[in-house]
């Protein structure tokens, strides 16, 4: 008897799954995939269906080994590996889902796994953290979690404070100063959370080593009101990217609102007729702020024109299909981009630079330091007290005179 996969190769080229792609390819145009896309990825698909059918293989023989098989193929005419890579894993979640291909067998969580998943828990439930945070302090505790991990278990029970000592002498030597202080937040709250779990008998929070960094030690870096105004000019107002980027930029540079709180914009977050904005800040702080009208125009003018329909809430929505709201560190490569466009020197890229510009500019102009402290939501006093460094104006009246050179 003939296999039962020979001669599955039909008019439309694309061997066992002829019948699945068209259907495949218009769940992409939902995603607001372009023609142009939704084209290549059909000649990808046209040149995988007569590899698998050259192969002799039917639909469920597709997984992760034999799509990269395919890719590694050096006859494949599709030159883009990465393009290709995507379009077949894209494939293969979407005959998964429709149960026309066998789901891969889940292996099961390690120590290491388990250990992040009961921390994550207890930090989403227990001290209401947000998720992004979350997922920063698990990223940077797997070192440590892979010096304790031997064979199948967490050796935390013998855990001691030189232990932890020794880990973040060796850890700060190989990074930055500020990384450093984050290894250090995050490690301390893991140890809290062994010791409430009663995983180790004592709180070794306390032998932590702070890390030399002093508070109010540096200076706010900003830029001039003349950039500020070049960085939002560059943005390219004819396009649909550029609108966006401008309504973004404004929000940092009138508003003064972290990027999180840019990412994390609901569409029911803006009042129109009451002229407000509600800002979703730090941890589960909201607040509502008045909207200048600059701003809710360029916030509308997105809405209206360029933000794609989809069922998200997210305010921004990326530009490129599939359409998703804007990943961690999207919100800072615009302010990059605007900066590279702009031509400007700058002595930080990322978002906080028209934060702390806008306070430094607050101040130069009169401003207080407890009004900076308002406008930046600043839960704290001490916080504000950075930007007392680049208040001129008050540095002057209390320094005392140089002294004058006997002659």
């Amino acid at each position: 008897m003939p296999s039962p996969v020979v001669g599955l190769a039909d008019k439309k080229g694309v061997g066992p799954f002829a019948e699945h792609v068209d259907v495949f390819l218009d769940s992409l145009r939902e995603l607001r995939y372009s023609t142009e896309s939704v084209r290549q990825k059909r000649a990808i698909l046209v040149e995988l269906g007569r590899w698998f059918h050259r192969h002799r293989l039917g639909i469920a023989g597709l997984d992760e080994e034999r799509l990269e098989a395919f890719v590694r193929d050096p006859r494949r005419r599709c030159k883009s590996m990465g393009g290709v890579r995507r379009t077949g894993a894209q494939l293969l979640r979407y005959l998964r889902l429709a149960g026309l291909v066998p789901l891969r067998p889940s292996t099961p969580p390690g120590p290491i796994e388990e250990a992040e998943n009961a921390y994550s828990t207890y930090l989403r439930a227990e001290r209401g953290v947000a998720d992004s945070t979350v997922a920063l302090y698990v990223r940077l505790l797997r070192p440590f979690l892979v010096e304790r991990c031997v064979g199948t278990r967490l050796r935390f029970a013998e855990l001691t404070a030189p232990d932890v000592i020794r880990h973040v002498v060796q850890r700060a030597r190989a990074i930055s100063v500020p990384h450093a202080k984050l290894v250090v937040t995050a490690l301390r709250s893991f140890l809290r959370f062994l010791h409430v779990e009663g995983l180790v008998a004592n709180d070794l929070t306390a032998s932590v080593p702070t890390v030399p960094n002093w508070r109010l030690s540096t200076v706010p870096k900003f830029i001039s009101v003349g950039d500020v105004r070049r960085l939002l000019c560059a943005c390219d107002r004819r396009t649909a990217s550029g609108r966006r980027d401008y309504a973004i930029l404004l929000l940092f540079a009138r508003l003064g609102l972290r990027e999180c709180e840019v990412r994390q914009l609901m569409l029911e977050d803006v009042h129109w007729r009451a002229g407000e904005l509600l800002v979703r800040g730090k941890g589960p702080l909201e607040e509502r702020i008045p909207l200048p009208h600059d701003v809710g125009h360029a916030l509308a003018q997105y809405l209206r024109r360029d933000r794609p329909q989809c069922a998200l809430h997210a305010f921004f929505i990326g530009a490129y299909a599939p359409r998703r709201a804007l990943a961690v560190g999207a919100v800072s490569s615009i302010v990059k981009r605007a900066i590279r466009r702009a031509g400007i020197q700058t002595p930080s890229s990322g978002a906080h630079l028209l934060r702390h510009s806008l306070a430094t500019h607050l101040l130069r102009r009169g401003g207080s330091l407890s009004e900076v402290g308002d406008l930046l939501r600043h839960r704290h006093a001490q916080t504000t007290l950075l930007y007392a460094k680049v208040d001129l104006a008050a540095l002057r009246t209390i320094s005392p005179p140089w002294p004058e050179v006997a002659r």
